[in-house]
């Protein structure tokens, strides 16, 4: 199965089956947060064996090896609680959705967020205040506007400016590195 492929797939069955997942480990004696971990440790297992990722995508084999992982997990954290698997012990559910990706994906991505950061330092002041506010802390157009002192119009036309700007920089520099 390609990579996006097995992405996506291994994507909805997180999202198919991590809440019976979880019911099965807490039915096991598990306190909540202690089944969130025996479960995302079953989904680093699954992940770390190449042979399962040949698993038929529509048939029951991956849900059946799913949940005997977690039972077998769970059983094992129980018993030897001082020895849990560490590697995914701070990372919610949702971000098993987005597999390991590949180091060139890695690369790729670490160059994205390098001439983005690139481009919004090229940004006039106000411009470079409005993305951080919009679009990197989350606020509102509202909120924006009355940290910033502007007028809620004038903060999205600063934003909109800004972005077109960003979209140009972006585009400059990945020709630049092509």
């Amino acid at each position: 199965m390609p990579s996006a492929e097995f992405s996506t797939w291994v994507g909805e069955l997180v999202r198919r089956h991590r809440a019976g997942l979880l019911r099965s480990a807490v039915a096991l004696g598990l306190q909540p947060d202690e089944a969130l971990d025996v479960v995302q440790d079953a989904f680093a297992i699954f992940l770390s064996r190449p042979e399962w990722r040949a698993l038929p995508r529509h048939t029951p084999d991956a849900e059946r090896l799913l949940g005997a992982l977690v039972r077998n997990t769970a059983r094992t954290h129980r018993r030897r609680p001082h020895r849990r698997h560490q590697a995914l012990e701070d990372d919610p559910v949702e971000e098993i959705v987005e597999v390991a990706p590949l180091p060139d994906a890695l690369l790729a991505e670490a160059e994205e967020h390098h001439r983005l950061t690139g481009c919004v330092a090229t940004l006039k002041e106000m411009q470079r205040a409005v993305v951080v506010a919009r679009l990197f802390e989350g606020d509102s157009g509202l909120e924006a506007a009355s940290r910033l002192g502007m007028t809620p119009r004038n903060v999205a036309v600063v934003l909109h400016r800004a972005r077109k700007r960003l979209e140009a920089c972006l585009a400059e520099s990945r020709a630049r590195a092509a």
